[in-house]
């Protein structure tokens, strides 16, 4: 490129062999916009590759954000459904408790929890305020389980000393039949001119009919007993005693462990008897109160 002025360039193409020279006169305006449009161009193609790496590297960051949202809900997803078989697991524990104490007249334990999470939305700019809420929300949750677990645990201790005190507790009838004297002052039944106090009930039965003990307990008396002939006690705890007389043979000895309902003797009539029947009494604390207060 050659100048021959100060205001315009020269261009010279000269190709190999004889082919003719060919010559442009440009002014130096021209080359200025050219070099203008050139330098425009490398900038703007420089800004487009900026541009472009800054757009795929966002484009990668939005993927992994993606990538991370669908994790958190599917994370929220399964927070969720654990709190929920969770929280049902405990309000039905909660409520059997309470069932098992109202019928057992116990105390009642504290209300059953209410449950969240399935009010907690799952949109994405929360999901991680929800999924926070979650972990919470399960965390007490697994902190309540030890607590309903203790008193589950005082509770099955409770129903066994209740079922224990029920299975001891002298309410069965120990033999079928009438009774023939009351519990109270009555008429000697060997003397009709004296009257004397009937500490419990005769229950007319035939000879060798089986007796039951009311409740379960130890025999802490088998054998003879003067008037009462062949006699039984039987110590239930918790204050109770029962007193089976005039058997005709008995079937369990002192230190025996009986259930209720189990046969302990044969009716009879040994003793001072006008005939075969159970004489039946039945102590709390001592003190003889009339059988048929208990007997169900």
């Amino acid at each position: 490129m050659k100048g021959n002025t100060d205001t315009h360039f020269t261009l010279l193409v000269v190709p190999e062999g004889r082919r003719k020279v060919r010559g442009w006169r440009l002014p130096f305006w021209s080359v200025k916009l050219l070099g203008f449009i050139l330098a425009f161009i490398l900038i703007l193609v420089g800004v487009l590759g900026y541009l472009s790496v800054h757009l795929a590297a966002r484009a990668k960051e939005l993927q992994e954000l993606e990538v991370v949202n669908r994790q958190q809900a599917r994370e929220i997803a399964r927070l969720k459904a654990e709190v929920q078989a969770l929280e049902e697991a405990i309000n039905e524990v909660i409520g059997l408790e309470a069932l098992v104490r109202e019928r057992l007249g116990l105390e009642l334990s504290r209300p059953a929890l209410s449950s969240r999470a399935s009010y907690i939305p799952l949109r994405p700019r929360e999901q991680a305020q929800n999924l926070a809420e979650l972990e919470a929300s399960l965390r007490n949750l697994r902190a309540e389980v030890p607590r309903v677990a203790a008193r589950l645990r005082e509770l099955d201790r409770r129903v066994e000393e209740h079922l224990a005190f029920l299975e001891a507790k002298p309410t069965m009838w120990p033999v079928k039949g009438e009774i023939t004297s009351s519990f109270g002052y009555r008429t000697s039944p060997t003397n009709r001119w004296r009257q004397e106090f009937h500490d419990g009930v005769d229950i007319a039965a035939s000879f060798g009919t089986p007796v039951r003990a009311a409740g379960a307990g130890t025999v802490v008396f088998a054998g003879w007993m003067g008037v009462y002939g062949r006699a039984i006690i039987i110590d239930h705890g918790y204050g109770y005693r029962t007193f089976y007389g005039h058997n005709s043979s008995l079937l369990v000895k002192e230190g025996e462990r009986v259930t209720k309902g189990q046969v302990i003797a044969r009716v009879g009539s040994t003793g001072r008897s006008t005939g075969p029947h159970l004489h039946f009494r039945l102590e709390i604390q001592g003190q003889p109160v009339d059988p048929l207060t208990l007997l169900e």
